[in-house]
């Protein structure tokens, strides 16, 4: 959880929940010194997720190490700012941030395959969006319990298999979904659970054998996950097999029509900017250059490295143009693909 009490000093991380989009600061006028540009000033890192998940832990790590990499050594705020599936947020960003550098913007990852997927809900477009840098790629799995029917996924092909998500959006949804439409799974899925915590209980209690989420995580949370003695994992999302998952099949190699496997891939481009952040569209340049040079420098940093170990923070960084050009190619999908997917997760 967060600390909710302000820190004075530099590197301040402050966590507020509901904030107002017109409360948030703004820098005013920047000297033109790259030096000076951030002396005195607060950057506030607006994260598109409630407060105590994933995102907004992993902004509160980067508030603590980035400001000594940025030039005035600024202080860094974080705010949550849930709302839309993330859409609140890359709304805000897009159309009310102050396009000086004071704001960052830690959105969903899913941001430009939503706003592939609804165009016409959407009040942001990434395509203007200045990337700073990625903290990490998180490909997905479907994970069950030990004492689960199904071991393996051909097992799941072939015995029912209960499946807990939370609401028909998001990752949680969406992957065991495809398993089961696209790649043959006989999955129950049972949704309204509430999040992590109540798919986690359901699981240990026998209400259900399973549930989606990050793989990566999962293996902070159990090294020797591969023993299956805790969780079983039965498929992962991405594009190459995960050399720590030895038999572990992609979900992609499950599916055996090309029109399925892109729609499986379009999906999981959204795994390579699992944690994205970018300034507000028209941010000067310069300043623009200042947060991707100082944001690359943090993210190596070995101490941060070692403290997100640690704490179990999933950490594997990719630059500012891997990140946009996912981005890109996630919005260059032909619409085939899209509303076969939207045909897909509709059923």
């Amino acid at each position: 959880m967060f600390d909710a009490m302000r820190r004075a000093g530099r590197g301040t991380v402050v966590l507020t929940v509901g904030v107002a989009a017109m409360a948030l600061p703004a820098f005013g006028a920047f000297a033109q010194s790259g030096a000076d540009i951030y002396k005195g000033k607060t950057i506030t890192i607006v994260v598109g997720t409630g407060a105590g998940g994933a995102y907004g832990i992993s902004a509160q790590l980067l508030a603590r190490y980035w400001p000594k990499r940025i030039p005035g050594e600024p202080a860094i705020i974080v705010q949550a700012m849930p709302g839309g599936g993330g859409m609140k947020m890359a709304g805000y960003l897009h159309n009310v941030a102050p396009p000086d550098g004071s704001v960052i913007g830690l959105a969903i990852q899913t941001v430009a395959m939503v706003q592939k997927l609804r165009p016409k809900e959407v009040k942001y477009d990434v395509r203007s969006w200045p990337w700073i840098g990625n903290m990490a790629s998180l490909r997905q799995a479907i994970v069950v319990s030990p004492t689960a029917p199904a071991r393996t996924f051909e097992d799941a092909r072939k015995t029912e298999t209960v499946i807990g998500a939370t609401a028909k959006s998001g990752n949680l949804f969406m992957v065991p979904k495809m398993a089961k439409e696209l790649a043959g799974a006989n999955f129950k899925i049972v949704l309204g659970y509430r999040g992590g915590a109540d798919l986690d209980k359901a699981m240990a209690s026998g209400e259900t054998h399973g549930r989606g989420g990050s793989w990566e995580s999962w293996k902070l949370l159990y090294p020797d996950i591969m023993k299956r003695d805790k969780l079983v994992p039965l498929a992962l999302t991405g594009f190459e097999p995960d050399p720590a998952a030895p038999g572990v099949p992609l979900l992609r190699d499950l599916a055996s029509k090309p029109l399925d496997k892109q729609v499986i891939d379009f999906f999981s481009r959204s795994d390579l900017i699992s944690r994205p952040y970018a300034a507000a569209p028209r941010t000067p340049r310069k300043i623009v250059e200042i947060l991707r040079a100082s944001f690359a420098a943090t993210v190596m940093d070995p101490t941060m490295a070692a403290e997100a170990a640690k704490r179990r923070i999933a950490m594997s960084p990719t630059s500012w143009q891997v990140l946009e050009k996912t981005a890109l190619e996630t919005l260059d999908t032909p619409d085939e693909v899209v509303k076969h997917m939207e045909a897909i997760l509709a059923r």
